[in-house]
């Protein structure tokens, strides 16, 4: 059994075991508001354990800025986009960039970029 195979599992444990609740809000459609005569956007909240820190200095370059935050997710039975948007702390974060870990061609975790 290799490294990945044994610290994946194991982390996607601990995430959903002892990390924060988050809520991913995705778009889900569009309504048609009477009042306004417009169309506005309909959402869809679904909540989530993640483990959320900092990135490091060493890490903050090309797409990844000061103040970004690394978020990580269990992927088991959600599917994360960049036109999603997170939120935590009492504070909406746009999704900057996800990128999935895989383990023998299944999706354990996704990497989340965000920022205020």
């Amino acid at each position: 059994m290799s490294l990945q195979e044994q610290i994946l599992p194991l982390a996607v444990s601990l995430i959903n075991e002892f990390g924060s609740t988050i809520s991913i809000k995705t778009k889900t459609g569009e309504t048609y508001d009477i009042a306004t005569g417009k169309t506005v956007p309909t959402y869809t909240n679904t909540n989530v354990k993640a483990d959320i820190s900092s990135y490091e200095a060493n890490e903050i370059s090309g797409l990844i800025q000061a103040g970004d935050l690394k978020v990580m997710i269990s992927a088991d039975n959600i599917t994360i986009n960049t036109t999603d948007s997170i939120q935590f702390d009492g504070k909406t974060f746009s999704i900057i960039m996800v990128s999935p870990l895989y383990l023998q061609d299944v999706k354990i975790i996704y990497q989340v970029t965000v920022r205020a």
